[in-house]
């Protein structure tokens, strides 16, 4: 797998009132997400961690974090939809 990439903390900030987060800001790659995209990454970690432990040859059976994810923000107290 490649080296680690990232070289300063994330960063929170507002964009048109709403909060993004920003991984990496200081760095040559960084990436910045609102919550739905936020979302979107945290239900999909298991395809994420096989296509990043293949080198890009795999994605996994497709299985994604979706309701471990919805359990984890509900005890987080992050209002359902």
């Amino acid at each position: 797998m490649a080296d680690v990439i990232t070289v300063s903390a994330p960063e929170l900030s507002l964009y048109k009132g709403n909060p993004v987060l920003t991984l990496n800001p200081a760095g040559r790659v960084n990436m910045g997400f609102g919550l739905a995209k936020g979302m979107i990454i945290v239900e999909n970690l298991a395809p994420l961690l096989v296509f990043l432990t293949s080198h890009g040859k795999e994605i996994g059976a497709g299985e994604t974090l979706r309701a471990h994810a919805a359990e984890f923000l509900k005890m987080a107290g992050y209002p359902a939809k």
